[in-house]
């Protein structure tokens, strides 16, 4: 049997070396470094992160305009979810899922949708943020669950442009 009252002040001794042990290493390496701030790394932040609304739509060339947002869409570093209205009323199709952003293009995987046929499904577009507007059109590629591109059978290819505006 593990005798506890010797064991856990030598665990507080170890966890105690350890973390003055890593300072120490830290200090040292600190000391060592310039301490001009000109030399510390920027950190680039994601353009789209954040919470946008739809303001202007174009499906299929028919255009859409609402006095209110007609879609919230929220991106974390790596995630994002949206709610959209299916009338100017109901709030009825929402999505989440992950995405990635390469060289003007924006990639989204549909992980959860109350739009079973998009379950998996991933879209491509190009994406441009002026100023608070994100400026999106596509999608520009279409892969279905399997991991198939069916971006000349699907007929939502190049039918949709969205402008949306920063919520926060």
């Amino acid at each position: 049997m593990i005798n506890l009252k010797c064991s856990l002040p030598f665990a507080m001794l170890m966890v105690l070396y350890l973390t003055m042990n890593s300072c120490n290493e830290q200090s040292s390496s600190y000391e060592e470094s310039s301490s001009s701030f000109d030399e510390v790394p920027k950190i680039e932040r994601n353009p789209i992160e954040g919470a946008w609304y739809l303001v202007w739509g174009e499906y299929n060339g028919n255009e859409r305009i609402e006095d209110k947002p007609f879609q919230v869409k929220l991106f974390t570093e790596k995630h994002f979810s949206y709610l959209m209205k299916s009338d100017s009323i109901q709030w009825g199709h929402g999505t989440v899922g992950t995405y990635e952003l390469e060289n003007g293009i924006y990639r989204e995987k549909f992980l959860y949708s109350t739009n079973s046929a998009n379950m998996g499904l991933t879209a491509e577009w190009e994406y441009e943020v002026k100023g608070d507007s994100l400026f999106m059109n596509g999608p520009i590629k279409i892969i279905n669950a399997q991991g198939v591109d069916i971006s000349e059978q699907d007929d939502r290819l190049h039918s949709m442009k969205e402008v949306r505006t920063r919520a926060n």
